[in-house]
């Protein structure tokens, strides 16, 4: 394993061969700091099993893992079903294999249309202007 080179700044007060934990900008979430400075940068160094919570417009980063051990971590997000996910789902599991997974898994990984035209939102997900669920089915996706 190579360790990232920003291990090579030296021991912090958690340990000789830190993880370093997420990096974030306080209160950048406002749209204020547009270029934030190095003194700016606040941490999240903490205990194991540990937790940081931050709006995801908040300007983050993780941090280096300065030991030889690889470490876990969770990602935890939401996204209103008109928004576009952070991760193109529809390219990580192809129609084929969507194909013969459950309706509700097909519909939590995108292969349907989000309608929220009633409550002033969008109509959005389809394809040729039909639900991608429905294509599917019929073998035409």
């Amino acid at each position: 394993m190579t360790l990232d080179r920003r291990c090579r700044l030296g021991p912090t007060p958690v340990g000789a061969f830190p993880t370093l934990g997420t990096n974030a900008i306080p209160k950048s979430a406002s749209g204020k700091i547009l270029r934030p400075t190095a003194d700016q940068v606040a941490v999240a160094e903490m205990p194991a099993g540990s937790a940081v919570v931050y709006t995801g417009g908040a300007i983050h980063g993780g941090g280096a893992n300065c030991s030889a051990t690889p470490r876990r971590a969770v990602h935890l997000s939401y996204c209103l079903g008109w928004l576009r996910t952070e991760e193109n789902n529809y390219l990580s599991i192809p129609p084929a294999i969507a194909a013969g997974l459950p309706r509700q898994a097909q519909e939590v990984l995108g292969y349907s249309v989000y309608d929220a035209i009633s409550r002033g939102g969008g109509y959005l997900g389809m394809v040729r202007m039909q639900d991608p669920v429905d294509l599917l089915t019929r073998d035409e996706l």
